[in-house]
């Protein structure tokens, strides 16, 4: 299968995927094929809206920041936080249209950073504390887990 038989660390990352799909339960085939043909489908439409509505949001931000200011902590923590959601937005919707694109291909390196988009939303969802948006991101990265060899 994978190996780290080569250079860096790409082929310890391999192992580790390797070792967490052999662990997990295997979903239905019919689920796996579904993923493999719509994600990517789904990453660049997602991707696409995320980068715009993330310039748009980053524009608004950096008009309202004076006036936060004026609101003291609250409004310096406020504005910290719309950073913090502007820049990871930025990046999970770069990272999902470029690994999107990519994956439509079947590339594997389109499959290793629809992957990274993945760690992007999950260190999102604890961020923010959204319980139900990590457990749907978990469920989106087993089967991600689970299509590794459809990637070459």
């Amino acid at each position: 299968m994978y190996s780290s038989s080569g250079s860096g660390s790409r082929g310890q990352w391999e192992d580790y995927v390797e070792q967490a799909r052999t662990k997990l339960p295997e979903p239905p085939a019919g689920l796996m094929d579904a993923y493999v043909r719509w994600i990517p489908w789904i990453a660049i439409v997602f991707g696409a809206l995320g980068l715009i509505f993330t310039v748009l949001f980053g524009l608004l931000g950096a008009v309202l920041a004076p006036f936060l200011a004026l609101g003291g902590m609250d409004g310096m923590r406020a504005g910290m936080n719309g950073i913090f959601a502007v820049v990871l937005g930025g990046i999970g919707s770069l990272l999902g249209l470029v690994g999107g694109l990519q994956m439509r291909q079947m590339k594997a390196n389109g499959w290793w950073i629809y992957g990274m988009c993945l760690v992007v939303s999950v260190v999102n969802d604890l961020a923010s504390i959204s319980l139900f948006g990590l457990v749907i991101t978990l469920l989106i990265t087993w089967l991600h887990i689970s299509v590794r060899p459809r990637y070459n």
